[in-house]
């Protein structure tokens, strides 16, 4: 109960009571020399990503294999859908809610049929 926890990038100070400083300005210091250097460590790689772009190229990357992504997530709901006896206008339906087209719905569903 005592860490502190920075996200995104994630850095655990252990004993963050201990660690970290209030300054009579208001500001905190942080104590530990070895957890500073982590999330300075931590913090410059984020700043490389950010430069590079790397959250503009993983969002290329996955609108490129869009279709095989929602495949991946959603075929498997047809099959259990179909299992339970759901129908096939209930699964197109419930697919268009997560904005896959009928066609690729019914699609999947007479793959699944037919496996």
């Amino acid at each position: 109960m005592g860490n502190l926890v920075i996200s995104e990038p994630e850095a655990v100070v252990s004993s963050a009571p201990s660690t970290l400083v209030v300054e009579p300005d208001g500001s905190v210091r942080l104590t530990d020399p070895m957890a500073a250097a982590l999330i300075t460590i931590q913090l410059e790689a984020l700043a490389d990503a950010v430069k590079t772009d790397a959250a503009g190229q993983l969002r290329d990357a996955v609108l490129r294999n869009q279709p095989m992504l929602n495949r991946v997530q959603f075929y498997p709901f047809v099959v259990r859908a179909l299992g339970e006896g759901a129908t096939d206008e209930a699964i197109v339906e419930r697919l268009a809610g997560a904005n896959i087209d009928a066609r690729t719905a019914t699609a999947w569903i007479t793959e699944a049929r037919a496996a």
